[in-house]
């Protein structure tokens, strides 16, 4: 029986390395890694407060793409990583950009507590809060 969880990430940049491409004006790629904490939303205190670190690659032109990464959450030394994939989104407002994104993740490993999570996934929305920090909102089920 799969157990349905949701929650909200939270992270702030700790590492990126940015590479300018020339083929096309805004065109660049990135690889960054965020550390954070998950908070869960649903009836399932699934990884309730674990520590995130979330290893993310895109490729975009003028703020619009995709991008793909893996995701580690680690609580009591129970550990669980997801793969997952999505675009990003920027649009102007008021002359500033607003960058959102979406997707979907799939468990791929687990530890301890959590050794049988493969085969579990679902999606996620999320948003920049600042240029060094986004939110992530997410449901699915293992």
């Amino acid at each position: 029986m799969k157990t349905k969880i949701s929650g909200k990430q939270t992270y702030n940049f700790t590492e990126v390395k940015e590479f300018e491409v020339v083929d096309t004006d805004g065109h660049s790629m990135s690889l960054r890694k965020a550390e954070g904490v998950n908070n869960s939303s649903g009836q399932s205190a699934f990884m309730n407060e674990a520590k995130m670190i979330n290893i993310s690659f895109d490729d975009l032109v003028m703020g619009n793409g995709p991008h793909e990464g893996y995701n580690t959450m680690e609580k009591n030394g129970d550990t669980g990583v997801s793969k997952w994939s999505g675009k990003i989104k920027t649009v102007m407002q008021d002359d500033s950009p607003v960058t959102t994104f979406e997707g979907t993740f799939k468990f791929v490993y687990g530890t301890g507590a959590f050794k049988n999570l493969t085969g579990g996934g679902g999606t996620y929305t999320g948003h920049f809060t600042s240029e060094t920090s986004y939110e992530v909102d997410w449901e699915g089920e293992y």
